[in-house]
């Protein structure tokens, strides 16, 4: 038997060619292996790092459940949906290749998506992402409620397709809180549901500004006393 290293170097790999190599799942034995079907296992399995995240479309038939790693619809549409007609999506918390993503879909609210056929960029809908929610019946699941900006093309039954994020908005937003003091008093008992503890301004009701005794009862409720009864307003952030 001629040696490895006598073999000719093909020069053009293609998807049909073959290498020899071990079966892991049947005992070790002796299989023909191509790289075809190596890109089908990395993509479906996630095993090389990307920015993207892998689904597959599914639809369901009667009592079929929805399975992990999907796209789809909670009411049935069809094999073949146009992305400029997509509303609104269910999407898996975890992807084809079972990771579980769903700290990261939950926070994509009012960012821009692009999702796009695996094997075809032609094949595309982008979106303004506006909600992101846990389903009320299928808790592995988030409703996806979308606006769509531009797109080609449609989803297709059981084809792969990628999530991707192109305008990431944080929106962080600065708590805060004011509290008018109408009638006057030496105790403001002020519940401002900032779920946090605030940093505490006072003025009376000639905008002067005064110092009072702060206490935090919890973290939407707050107490502050003073020397003597006043009027005026409290400023929470």
């Amino acid at each position: 038997m001629a040696r490895i290293s006598t073999y000719n170097l093909d020069e053009k790999v293609s998807g049909g060619d073959k290498w020899i190599g071990s079966d892991s799942d049947f005992y070790n034995r002796t299989k023909n292996f191509t790289p075809l079907r190596l890109a089908e296992f990395f993509n479906t399995s996630e095993s090389i790092d990307s920015s993207s995240l892998r689904f597959w479309y599914q639809t369901l038939e009667p009592l079929e459940e929805r399975e992990f790693g999907t796209f789809s619809f909670k009411t049935e549409i069809g094999a073949s949906v146009p992305f400029s007609s997509i509303q609104s999506i269910l999407v898996s918390k975890k992807t084809e290749g079972n990771i579980n993503v769903s700290d990261f879909l939950q926070g994509l609210n009012s960012s821009k998506v692009l999702i796009h056929r695996g094997s075809s960029i032609n094949e595309y809908g982008l979106y303004e992402l506006t909600v992101v929610e846990e389903d009320d019946d299928e808790t592995e699941f988030f409703n996806f409620t979308l606006n769509f900006l531009q797109g080609n093309g449609s989803l297709l039954e059981d084809k792969g397709y990628l999530l991707s994020v192109v305008d990431f908005s944080l929106n962080i937003e600065d708590k805060h809180y004011s509290h008018n003091q109408v009638v006057a008093s030496n105790t403001w008992n002020i519940t401002h549901n900032l779920n946090k503890y605030p940093a505490v301004s006072i003025v009376d009701s000639g905008d002067n500004v005064v110092v009072g005794d702060v206490k935090y009862i919890d973290l939407n409720n707050v107490t502050i006393t003073f020397t003597s009864s006043f009027s005026g307003k409290a400023y929470l952030n």
